[in-house]
């Protein structure tokens, strides 16, 4: 009839995710609404939304007779303005019209595009309402509304143990969403496992993670081998070597982004853009689900991650000797991927492959080439050692005042033959590494204890072991930070993100200079020994702790919920009788 459209054409585009807790199809529903137009008095309309396509019945209770009631599913009545609304489940089909958008969706349409088109019509009757009445104009369609629909499987995830602790932060303390820290501590393998699902069922499962962060001296954690120019890259320092971090488990032999199989220097028979391209045989899948691990162990004298402070580059007047220096804290990434792009031949996920879009560390670790991919999760590898005890050159820094009366040891006194600093092992328990100090009654003694923390952002502190205790009258100073506001010898990476983050260019660069609140520690002993003190001798050992709390649990014994114990060293102070001895007459 006369009867202006009800509304304008329009496109929709959505995704429907198939679920396998309905009946072979997605619950995939999009509401629609037609607004019924006024009228003139002694008349009222029926509006109802139909296919578009020859404008059959959504549903058999809505068909062609006229609405009973108010209102019907997809089918109201009103004499002046209202909105008529109907919710089609896209794929699923009434029961009393099962084929009505097509064929019931099923899990092998995933990838596949539909498109549904609807049209509302009004018809205008005139009162009273009566079941015999026939429509005086109309039906009167709107332009269509199309949906077009591409259905989607759900996407793997990660899941226990996998770490996913939003625990991480940067440099500056700004949180870093979707990256978790985890410790690398001295001497005990990393506890990195990953394990992700599909709730999709058949569905084939692979996990991949990678070192996509590069930066100044900043090694590729996985790699086996460097470069000279690596490996001279932060020679301020030290000499390191490359970290050699290995995956395992699932899919462990994937060690790149590039997943075809084109045979070097040959022109491909097919396109990389077809979903028929061949996947290299080092990719694989597994069924049910997936588990990766990455075997790292930080070890003193392995040179992959962690050196002693490079001498003789500090003098001799330098209190660095025995310092431990880490390399760049490690991030790594990664994601869990289906298979669903070989199991259907089409593009279900998305077209990113480890060549081209988006920014270089989302490329490597995001590469789904058309499988469906989990959001990419990161791990901040921390390498983590606790404080050792420092000296200088002369393994003590000794010097006398007030005339011989005054004893002083300005950095921690080692044992030992000249030369040797322990610098490979822990002095605890070690005696030959304990420092022998003569000291004569009514002499005065200094001894400081030195403590420094190869993790800048730690702070360290130092305690007097109660075991074996401390001489009588001995007074015991207050554990005190070195304050390290300019460049000192303080090696660290600066690991900074912006608020574009993770959308941006992502690097972490290490530097030789930096500053530290509280990485170095010292400590006081003070004595003079009285004449019962003679030919005694008094062990007392000090033991250094920081304050990081990522080693608990992770294998070290001494790692606690306050911080990482290291080691212990001692000092056996003997009191020595007067040495007596003629003196000459003096001249006249």
């Amino acid at each position: 009839g006369g009867t202006a459209p009800l509304g304008a054409s329009h496109v929709t585009e959505m995704e429907c995710e198939w679920v396998a807790g309905f009946p072979g199809a997605p619950n995939c529903a999009i509401p629609l609404h037609a607004h019924t137009p006024g009228t003139a008095a002694g008349s009222y309309y029926m509006v109802r939304v139909r296919s578009a396509f020859g404008f059959p019945a959504l549903d058999t209770a809505c068909g062609d007779t006229q609405c009973e009631g108010d209102s019907r599913p997809c089918c109201c009545r009103s004499q002046g303005g209202k909105t008529c609304e109907y919710v089609p489940k896209l794929g699923e089909g009434a029961a009393s019209n099962p084929a009505l958008l097509g064929n019931p969706w099923t899990q092998d349409d995933i990838g596949k595009f539909f498109v549904s088109c609807f049209v509302a019509t009004a018809e205008r009757y005139n009162l009273p309402v009566l079941a015999s009445n026939g429509a005086q104009e109309g039906p009167c369609p709107s332009l269509p509304m199309c949906v077009k629909v591409r259905i989607t499987g759900r996407k793997p995830r990660f899941v226990a143990p996998t770490p996913l602790a939003p625990n991480s932060r940067d440099s500056a303390g700004a949180d870093v969403p979707g990256r978790t820290d985890v410790g690398a501590c001295l001497g005990y393998p990393l506890q990195l496992t990953l394990k992700a699902e599909d709730p999709d069922a058949g569905d084939g499962v692979r996990i991949f993670v990678t070192d996509p962060v590069g930066g100044t001296g900043n090694f590729d954690f996985f790699a086996s081998q460097l470069t000279g120019a690596q490996a001279n890259g932060t020679f301020d320092c030290g000499t390191f070597g490359p970290y050699g971090a290995v995956r395992t488990g699932d899919n462990a032999n994937q060690t790149s982004a590039s997943l075809l199989d084109f045979p070097p220097g040959l022109q491909p028979t097919i396109s990389a853009d077809s979903v028929m391209a061949k996947l290299k045989p080092t990719v694989s899948f597994s069924s049910g689900g997936a588990g990766q691990g990455v075997a790292y162990t930080l070890r003193l004298g392995a040179d992959n991650g962690v050196v002693n402070r490079p001498q003789p580059n500090p003098s001799l007047a330098d209190q660095n000797y025995r310092q431990l220096v880490l390399n760049v804290d490690q991030v790594v990434c990664g994601a869990a991927f289906d298979d669903s792009r070989t199991r259907y031949k089409r593009w279900v996920g998305e077209r990113v492959d480890g060549d081209a879009g988006g920014f270089e560390w989302q490329r490597q670790s995001g590469h789904a080439l058309g499988d469906l991919r989990s959001d990419i999760h990161c791990w901040k590898v921390k390498l983590q050692a606790p404080p050792v005890f420092v000296t200088d050159g002369s393994k003590g820094c000794f010097r006398t005042a007030n005339g011989g009366q005054q004893r002083i040891y300005d950095c921690t006194p080692i044992g030992g033959a000249p030369g040797d600093y322990f610098d490979t092992g822990q002095t605890t328990g070690n005696e030959s590494a304990y420092r022998n100090i003569p000291i004569g009654a009514g002499q005065e003694l200094h001894v400081t204890f030195v403590a420094a923390d190869p993790n800048p952002e730690d702070q360290v502190t130092l305690f007097v072991l109660e075991d074996p205790g401390v001489p009588p009258n001995m007074v015991v100073g207050r554990s005190t930070c070195t304050v390290h506001s300019e460049a000192q010898y303080i090696c660290l990476a600066r690991d900074e993100v912006t608020s574009e983050y993770p959308n941006q260019n992502y690097t972490i660069d290490y530097y030789s200079a930096g500053a530290s609140p509280c990485q170095r520690a010292t400590l006081k002993l003070t004595w003079t020994p009285a004449d019962t003190d003679v030919g005694q001798s008094f062990k007392v050992c000090v033991i250094a702790r920081d304050d990081s709390s990522l080693c608990e649990g992770q294998g070290p014994p001494d790692a606690t919920s306050r911080g990482w114990f290291g080691e212990t060293h001692c000092v056996v102070i003997t009191v020595t009788p007067p040495d007596l001895a003629w003196l000459a007459e003096p001249a006249a």
